[in-house]
C-alpha cells in the first residue's frame, strides 16, 4: 500500500488552468460579496503530482503566463488562484488556494481558476498569448497565412530526403524522387484539417497556434481541381468549424456551426450553447473546418 501510494505521488496530471474577472454579487454598494465572470481567453495546462506543493504550483502558474506579459508590472497585480469544478458554464468554487507548502487536493475534473483583478495585466495577457484571437476578421479580410496557402502548399511537387530514397528499377540505384498530390474531383462536403501538430524529432512533438484565415463565403477550389468538367463552379461555404485550445499534452474542444434555417452561428462548449457573432468563428484555434458546395 505505501509503494501504491508514492506510484500515485509520483504520477503526473495535467490541470487545466481557467482565466476569469470579479463581478459583484449585487448592486448593493455594502455587499463586498462576489462572484466570477465567464472563463474568458485559451485555458493553460500545467502538470503536477500528488506531492506537488501550492508553492510550485503558484511558480509552475507565474512561469506559464509570465511568458506572455511585461517585465515591469504593478504591484499585487498576480491573480487569485482558485480550485474549480467546471462543468460546462458553470463553475463551483472550491476554494482559494494559498500559496503554501501544502499540496493542493486536486481530484479528476478539478481546474485552477485565475481570478484577475488587474484589468490592465489581463488584457496585456489575452492579447499577448492569442493576438488573433482577439481580432474580428472579416470576409474581406486576409492577413498572413490562409487556406489557400495551405491547399497550395498541399498540392506542391516534394522531393523526399535521401532517407526516403526510391529504388530505380531501370538504372538499379536509389533515387531522390519526387512526390505530388493533386485534387481530381472536389466533394460535396469538404473537410479540410489544419495540421496543428507536428513532430519536430522521434521525442518531441508540438502544437502550431498560428493564426489560418479563411473564407466563411466563397472558398474557391477551381484552380487547383485536375478534372475538366463540372469542376469550375468548385465553390464552397463553410458551415462548420472545430477548435482545439490548449497543447500536446492536453486541451480543450469547442465548435462553432451556422444553422442552415436562420443562417445564423452558434457556439458549441459543453453543454453550453449560445449565438455568436460571425466574426468571432475565425480564430488561431480553428482546427477542422467544415464546408459544403455551393449549388
Amino acid at each position: 500500500e505505501e509503494e501504491e501510494e508514492k506510484g500515485e505521488r509520483a504520477r503526473f496530471i495535467e490541470v487545466p488552468v481557467l482565466h476569469s474577472q470579479p463581478v459583484k454579487a449585487s448592486e448593493d454598494p455594502k455587499d463586498e460579496s462576489y462572484t466570477f465572470s465567464r472563463t474568458i481567453g485559451m485555458p493553460l495546462m500545467i502538470e503536477i503530482t500528488g506531492s506537488t506543493t501550492n508553492s510550485q504550483i503558484f511558480q509552475a502558474i507565474r512561469t506559464a503566463i509570465g511568458q506572455f506579459l511585461p517585465k515591469e508590472l504593478p504591484k499585487d497585480w498576480f491573480p487569485e488562484v482558485r480550485v474549480v469544478d467546471k462543468s460546462a458554464n458553470r463553475i463551483e468554487d472550491d476554494g482559494q488556494l494559498l500559496d503554501g507548502k501544502m499540496p493542493p487536493k486536486i481530484s479528476p475534473g478539478m481546474n485552477f481558476l485565475l481570478l484577475w483583478r488587474s484589468k490592465e495585466v489581463l488584457q496585456h495577457y489575452l492579447t499577448a498569448s492569442n493576438p488573433r484571437k482577439w481580432q474580428k476578421m472579416g470576409d474581406s479580410e486576409s492577413t498572413g497565412l490562409s487556406v489557400h496557402d495551405c491547399v497550395q502548399q498541399f498540392c506542391k511537387k516534394e522531393t523526399l530526403s535521401k532517407n526516403d530514397a526510391w529504388y530505380c528499377s531501370k538504372c538499379k540505384n536509389f533515387q531522390q524522387a519526387t512526390k505530388k498530390l493533386d485534387l481530381y474531383r472536389c466533394p460535396e462536403i469538404l473537410i479540410v484539417h489544419l495540421k496543428r501538430f507536428v513532430q519536430r524529432s522521434s521525442t518531441y512533438r508540438e502544437k502550431i497556434n498560428e493564426y489560418v484565415d479563411f473564407p466563411i463565403k466563397g472558398l474557391n477550389l477551381s484552380q487547383w481541381t485536375l478534372a475538366s468538367s463540372g469542376e469550375d463552379d468548385a465553390i464552397y461555404d463553410l458551415f462548420a468549424v472545430s477548435n482545439h485550445m490548449g497543447g500536446i499534452h492536453g486541451g480543450h474542444y469547442t465548435a462553432y456551426a451556422r444553422n442552415h434555417v436562420t443562417n445564423r452561428w452558434y457556439l458549441f462548449d459543453d453543454s453550453r450553447t449560445q449565438e455568436v457573432n460571425i466574426n468571432a468563428v475565425k480564430s488561431a484555434a480553428a482546427y477542422v473546418l467544415y464546408y459544403q458546395r455551393r449549388h
